[in-house]
């Protein structure tokens, strides 16, 4: 979505914690152990969570990332 010359993205279910979009992933263990259990494909969803670190840290100024899970 456009919005105020900036694009909005909601990632879905994506990632569930907002620092798993930081330089340095990290995750409270908890949470991270129940996406690994819930996950269809795992070594998808670390792709999917790599595509989007890369393009908050490529288009910050452009992009804002929102998941449906962590405010």
């Amino acid at each position: 979505v456009r919005s105020a010359g900036r694009w909005v993205l909601h990632a879905g279910d994506a990632y569930f914690h907002h620092a798993e979009l930081e330089v340095e992933p990290r995750c409270p263990p908890a949470l991270s152990a129940f996406q690994r259990l819930v996950v269809m494909d795992d070594d998808q969803r670390l792709e999917n969570q790599a595509r989007l670190r890369a393009l908050v840290a490529n288009h910050s100024a452009e992009v804002t990332v929102h998941s449906a899970h962590c405010p």
